[in-house]
Parts: C-alpha cells; sequence; structure tokens
C-alpha cells in the first residue's frame, strides 16, 4: 500500500485527474521534492504515469502525472427485476463500458436476473483485464440497503433480489483487497442524479421514485440516508389509506401511487399513449393533470418529513415532464418552500450510481488512511458497507 505520503499526493491527483508537480505540491501543501518522491513510489506501485511533457519557450518543460490506465476499474451494477445494467469506469473516472439489458422474464424469475448479471460482470473481467484489477463492484438492487453483512431479521423479498446468489457469483471477480457492496436501487439513483443530473452541485435533496413500485431516497447535507436497518425512504410502507372508518393496508400507498394506480386516471391507455393522447384530448389532458397531482402529494409527504429543499422525481412515470408543471402546483399548495425537478440521468441511473459510490470506494482505500473510517453515503463519499470484504 501506498505510504502517507504517496496517498495524500495520489488524493489530489484523484480529485486533479491529471497535475504537474508543482500543481500538486500546491494542493497537498507539501513541498516539491516530497512531491518527487511520492510520484515515484505510486509509479513504482503502478497507480501512477507521467501522461505528458508541456512547456513553451520560456521556462522548463513541466510533466502531467495522471492515474494510470492499468490502476484498476470499479463497477456499478443496477439489478431490475427486468434488467441489468451496467457501468464500467477507470480509476481516473471515464466510463470503459455502459450497457444495459432487458430480461424477458418478470419478477418472480430473480434467479435469471442473478445470473444475468454475473455473466455480464464475468464477460466485463475478461473484456477490461488491460485496465488492471477490479477493484470495486456495488450493485443496485430493488431492496433495503443492508451491505455485504445483512443483520439477521432484516426482510429481503426474495422474488425481487437474490443477494445470496449474487455475491457468491461477485466476490471471486474482485481483487482480493477489494470491496462489495449491495445498495438500495433507488440510493443509487439518488446518488447518480447528486452527481451529474438534476441535484448536481445540492448537498440536500430528496429523490422520489415512482414506477411499478414507490420509494425514496434522502441526501442530507451531502450523507446519503439509510437508517438502522437500510429501510430509510422507503415510503411504500407508509400507512394508507388514513380514515376513521378504513384500516389501512400493507404497501397501500404503493397500490395507490405507483404505476397502476396512477394509470388508473387513463383508463385502459397505457402511459405512452395517454401522454400521447393529452396532446389532443381533454379527458387525456385531465387524468395527466391528476396524475402530477398525486405525485404532488408524494412529494409533499416527503418533503414534510425531511424539508430537503428539492425533491426530484424519478422512476418511468415520475421522471416524465409531462407530470411536473401538475405536480409542482400541487406541492407549492401544499408545501411552498421545496423545488421540484424531473430526473435527468435516465435509464441507467441506478448503475451509474453504483459506479460512482464503488470509484469513492476504490479511490479511498489507496488514498486515505484506514484510521480515517468508511466513507459516508453521497455527493463525495461512499457507502459504509463498502469498505468491508465480503467473504470468498
Amino acid at each position: 500500500m501506498p505510504s502517507p505520503l504517496a496517498r495524500l499526493v495520489l488524493r489530489a491527483l484523484f480529485t486533479a485527474v491529471e497535475a504537474t508537480r508543482p500543481e500538486l505540491s500546491t494542493a497537498t501543501g507539501v513541498t516539491r521534492p516530497s512531491v518527487r518522491t511520492a510520484l515515484l513510489e505510486l509509479e513504482a506501485l503502478g497507480l501512477v504515469v507521467p501522461l505528458r511533457v508541456v512547456g513553451g519557450t520560456v521556462g522548463r518543460a513541466a510533466t502531467i502525472f495522471g492515474v494510470a490506465p492499468d490502476a484498476g476499474w470499479v463497477l456499478g451494477i443496477d439489478v431490475g427485476a427486468g434488467h441489468v445494467a451496467v457501468v464500467a469506469r477507470d480509476l481516473a473516472g471515464s466510463v470503459l463500458a455502459a450497457d444495459r439489458h432487458a430480461r424477458d422474464h418478470g419478477r418472480r424469475d430473480a434467479p435469471a436476473t442473478v445470473l444475468t448479471a454475473i455473466g455480464t460482470a464475468r464477460d466485463l473481467v475478461a473484456r477490461l483485464h488491460a485496465h488492471g484489477p477490479l477493484r470495486a463492484v456495488v450493485a443496485a438492487v430493488p431492496s433495503f440497503a443492508t451491505g455485504t453483512a445483512r443483520r439477521p431479521g432484516v426482510p429481503v423479498d426474495p422474488d425481487r433480489f437474490d443477494v445470496e446468489g449474487l455475491t457468491a457469483g461477485m466476490t471471486p471477480l474482485i481483487a482480493a483487497d477489494g470491496a462489495w457492496a449491495i445498495e438500495n436501487d433507488v440510493n443509487c439513483a439518488a446518488v447518480a442524479e447528486g452527481e451529474t443530473g438534476s441535484a448536481a452541485g445540492v448537498d440536500t435533496y430528496a429523490y422520489l421514485h415512482v414506477g411499478r413500485h414507490i420509494g425514496a431516497a434522502l441526501v442530507l447535507a451531502g450523507a446519503l440516508v439509510r437508517g438502522v436497518n437500510g429501510a430509510a425512504g422507503e415510503i411504500a410502507f407508509a400507512p394508507h389509506p388514513w380514515s376513521p372508518d378504513t384500516d389501512p393496508e400493507p404497501l397501500g400507498l404503493e397500490r395507490r401511487l405507483g404505476a397502476a394506480g396512477l394509470l388508473a386516471h387513463g383508463g385502459p391507455l397505457g402511459l405512452d399513449d395517454l401522454l400521447a393522447a393529452s396532446a389532443v384530448d381533454d379527458d387525456a389532458r385531465m387524468a395527466v393533470r391528476r396524475i402530477g397531482s398525486s405525485l404532488g402529494d408524494l412529494a409533499a409527504l416527503v418533503a414534510a418529513v425531511v424539508d430537503p429543499g428539492l425533491v426530484v422525481l424519478g422512476g418511468s412515470v415520475g421522471r416524465r415532464d409531462a407530470f411536473l408543471a401538475a405536480a409542482a402546483e400541487r406541492l407549492d399548495e401544499l408545501n411552498g418552500y421545496t423545488t421540484l425537478a424531473t430526473a435527468a440521468v435516465g435509464g441507467r441511473a441506478g448503475a451509474e450510481g453504483a459506479a460512482t459510490l464503488a470509484l469513492r470506494t476504490a479511490r479511498r482505500a489507496l488514498s486515505e488512511s484506514p484510521s480515517t473510517g468508511p466513507a459516508e453515503g453521497a455527493a463525495g463519499s461512499a457507502s459504509p458497507e463498502l469498505t468491508a470484504r465480503a467473504e470468498r
């Protein structure tokens, strides 16, 4: 492992992507001779390489250093009910591979999805071997964010995700000192939105997923909130309806505000047909407005609990711009101090967010002292589960 001085320089290089010795000296506050010594060590470890020499007619030429292209890579993989999406990045952050595979099976064929995910990862390991070891993998799954050591008694729906099967297939692909973690898919999408999407540059926000299922993710002061059991944001479990003469139903809120419940406003029309019809048909237009208003209700529920300032709407229904105006109007009626935006990252948000968490973790493992503890959740940090290596 790098010495403390080399770790400091490497951390600065991860931030800058590429830099000269004087620039690294300024960034770290150490002398140029010390930076030179650290760079020689990092070069010997295969982590850093000189990229090119620049200079003009006046002054000495300067060597620009960067992360070695074969220093390793990371993988984010989104294992959904009907799809597998992957994003691979090198340690400089460049995308090496990105793909999405739709699966022609239902939710109850979760083992087939897991096998697809493992096979996809295995193919990438073979394809990207020139980039060095696979240093971290984060899997975004439709389950609680419980990490590699799931607490006994924490429920995981076996129809939605096979934790043990995915772990058994993935861990042999990862470097011996690498990291493996399970993360909730909505949490990963929230991280992606904070990195390059509608919440970029914002350190406190909520992400609201509305599709076949509903869920929320919370980023507070730059940290992804998971809760004691990894179940923070599982709004599908909120009691609904609340009525003096009706008992709340299990998952009643999801039935009311998930895709099936919302699209009932449009009668027999599917989502795309409803949106197309709303351009010419008053009934369809009113149905779109009612759906948007319901999204505003759900956003108000989240905003009332955590006061995030910004709620990003994602998921197959939530991210449609056609619903935004009515949702924002309704949210403003109920909560006048929260902004609403639609998600910008798109269908690979889960994999993108997982890759971001994996990259932060791999970099941290190489550039920070173990005594500094695990990284926090979002906006420049990683999942606390990621520092622990899964048992082989």
